[in-house]
């Protein structure tokens, strides 16, 4: 078993920018809400989590073992209904797999290039795309409220704003 983060690609991608999608090759992958916060979650924590903690974020208001019972359930169907080993699992822990390419990490990467060239005088700015500054334009799971996902919405807002900025810079 490997360690998750890595995101060499098997086909199988999360878009978190924007909305949820789970693809693989040219399929999306219908998922129940379960689900999608599951692999959301893991996707955003990019390590390996214990299944209590993992069960605790993503039902706070249930008792531990109906917590647990979700966690349960929601990990059978993102595995039932999406790409083949989508989230690995170890004894007590959980983890995306690392052939999963998650869009957040790509288009964070191109964001913080274009800061760090901003900020250094030395550096070559990097091209600078209508794709770049339309992904940078998006919000990070819109519409979803719980807590572990806002803070992780306002770390994003802040990364793709100091981004535009640094777009605006360079055209």
């Amino acid at each position: 078993m490997g360690s998750p983060g890595n995101a060499a690609t098997s086909g199988c991608r999360v878009d978190l920018i924007g909305g949820f999608r789970l693809r693989f090759h040219d399929r999306v992958a219908e998922l129940p809400l379960g689900a999608q916060r599951l692999i959301s979650y893991l996707a955003l924590e990019g390590s390996w989590v214990t299944r209590a903690y993992a069960a605790e974020m993503l039902w706070p208001d249930s008792r531990r073992c109906q917590a647990a019972a979700n966690l349960r359930t929601a990990l059978w169907r993102a595995r039932g209904q999406a790409c083949d080993d989508v989230i690995w699992t170890a004894p007590g822990r959980l983890a995306l797999a690392d052939t999963v390419a998650v869009d957040m990490q790509h288009v964070a990467k191109e964001a913080r290039a274009l800061i760090d060239a901003s900020v250094s005088q030395d550096a070559e700015p990097p091209e600078v795309n209508a794709e770049t500054v339309s992904r940078l334009s998006l919000r990070l799971l819109p519409g979803w409220y719980d807590d572990w996902v806002v803070w992780e919405q306002e770390r994003w807002d802040q990364l793709r704003l100091h981004g535009l900025e640094a777009a605006a810079e360079v055209l």
